[in-house]
């Protein structure tokens, strides 16, 4: 087994003991950032594998270095870093697909799960893995509404029966 496949077994086992005990939503939380670096390759010694231009939003320009997508998982007081994957535009996988894999490694939940992200991931199929039966929602076998829309002066939410996702304004 991988390090990182041991400490994720960990983490789970971890949040739906404080889960169960204290009967608190899971929130996961989905992000990009980038990791920047002073130098492209062409002006450095060493180039470093992987680095490509990425648009910064803090920035408002394209800045060189690494973007990585993560997910926290929360429960209650204890939260924990539980996947990262290093987005390659030449790979051709997007970071859509890259959230969506760190989505399905948690399917099955018996919690309440929170799906939280910004709105540059809001997208159809990531909102689609949540609700299916790979995704982390915990179905209920009820009669259940559709989908509704909610607007709030801060965020607006996209309501589950069992989960949410948030999609913030840009």
């Amino acid at each position: 087994m991988r390090l990182l496949q041991v400490i994720q077994q960990y983490v789970r086992k971890q949040i739906h003991r404080v889960a169960k005990q204290t009967n608190e939503p899971v929130f996961l939380m989905i992000d990009d950032t980038i990791c920047q670096k002073t130098k492209p390759s062409l002006q450095a010694k060493s180039p470093i594998e992987g680095c490509d231009h990425h648009f910064s939003h803090t920035e408002g320009k394209f800045v060189w270095g690494h973007q990585v997508v993560w997910m926290m998982i929360r429960c209650a007081h204890r939260a924990f870093p539980y996947a990262f994957a290093r987005y390659d535009k030449t790979s051709g996988i997007s970071k859509i697909a890259l959230a969506r894999q760190m989505i399905q490694s948690l399917h099955g939940w018996n919690h309440r799960v929170y799906v939280l992200f910004d709105s540059w991931h809001t997208s159809k199929s990531l909102i689609e893995v949540c609700l299916t039966k790979e995704g982390p929602c915990h179905r209920s076998t009820e009669n259940q509404p559709n989908l509704v829309f909610k607007r709030n002066s801060s965020i607006r939410q996209r309501i589950c029966p069992l989960h949410q996702c948030f999609r913030y304004p840009p």
